[in-house]
């Protein structure tokens, strides 16, 4: 399956965050990582605990952005995937974060 990608989209659309609508324009750069599965109890034992999911979203983040002279994000947190149209009952958590530059 995909691991990592960078995709522009050139009709742009709208993605609902935390109840909040975010526009993303088109000829936007989108950028998908994909970390090898990890249980959520193995995150909590590594590195004295600092390694949890928020943690390395956090990390990836600034690894993103450190570059960037002026930057913002629109949207931080946990996601929960379950179910999807075609009724498929894989479910999977991870950290999604929408970052403007």
């Amino acid at each position: 399956g995909l691991k990592n990608g960078s995709f522009i989209h050139m009709d742009g659309w709208t993605e609902t965050f935390n109840g909040q609508k975010i526009t993303v324009p088109p000829g936007v750069e989108i950028t998908v990582h994909v970390g090898e599965l990890r249980s959520f109890a193995e995150l909590e034992k590594g590195g004295q605990g600092a390694d949890d999911i928020r943690t390395v979203a956090t990390e990836y983040k600034q690894s993103l952005t450190q570059q960037l002279g002026q930057f913002y994000v629109t949207g931080n947190g946990p996601y929960l995937k379950k179910m999807n149209r075609g009724n498929d009952v894989a479910a999977w958590e991870g950290w999604e974060f929408f970052v403007r530059a």
